[in-house]
C-alpha cells in the first residue's frame, strides 16, 4: 500500500506502523520536497511476474517533470540492481535465514516529459516479484525541475503473503 501526507510538519516527525493482526512486512518511507501538494500522485502501475531475475514495469504519466520512485519485491533473500538511468534508494532483506525470507528494493527516476516510462531490476534470485511505481507531480512553482528528496512523505509496505509480497498503491 501507498500512503501519502501532504503538507506536513516542518522539523523531526515520527512515522508509526501498526498492524492489527501479526505478518511479515517491510515499510520504507520517503521525504520530498517539491512535491505537489494538491494532487501529489500523477500515476501509479503494478505488475507481478512468476519466477525470474528480472522484472521491469511501465507507467504513463500525465505531466512533466515527475519523479518515477519504484518499489519491487521478491519472495527470498536477493539483492538487486536497477536499471540504467535509475538512482538506487533500499535494497533490503526481511528475515534472511528464514523459511519465509523476503526481499524489497526501491529506486527513483526523473521523467522529464510526460509519457510512458519504463523501470525495472535484475535481480540475484529466480523466484516471484512484484513491483510498483508512483509518479509524484511537481509543485507548480518548481521551475523545470522534479520533487526532490526531502519533505513530502509516502510510505511503501510490502506484505510477506504467500507466495510472495504484495503491493497495492492507492
Amino acid at each position: 500500500e501507498v500512503w501519502t501526507l501532504t503538507a506536513p510538519a516542518t522539523g523531526a516527525n515520527t512515522l508509526t506502523a501498526t498492524f492489527s493482526v501479526s505478518l511479515e512486512s517491510m515499510v520504507q518511507a520517503y521525504a520530498l520536497s517539491g512535491a505537489n501538494q494538491t494532487t501529489p500522485v500523477d500515476a501509479t502501475s503494478t505488475g507481478e511476474t512468476a519466477a525470474a531475475s528480472t522484472q521491469s514495469l511501465s507507467v504513463t504519466t500525465n505531466v512533466a517533470n515527475d519523479l518515477l520512485i519504484d518499489c519491487q519485491g521478491q519472495a527470498t533473500n536477493s539483492t538487486g540492481s536497477p536499471d540504467a538511468g535509475q538512482t538506487e534508494r533500499v535494497d533490503t532483506i526481511y528475515n534472511s535465514a528464514g523459511a519465509n525470507s523476503r526481499s524489497a528494493r526501491s529506486s527513483d527516476e526523473a521523467a522529464t516529459t510526460a509519457g510512458s516510462y519504463t523501470m525495472g531490476w535484475t535481480l540475484s534470485q529466480t523466484e516471484p516479484n512484484i513491483m510498483g511505481i508512483i509518479a509524484i507531480a511537481p509543485a507548480a512553482a518548481v521551475a523545470g525541475g522534479e520533487p526532490n528528496f526531502d519533505g513530502f512523505l509516502m510510505w511503501f509496505m510490502f506484505l510477506g503473503i504467500a507466495p510472495f509480497p504484495k503491493v497495492r498503491m492507492i
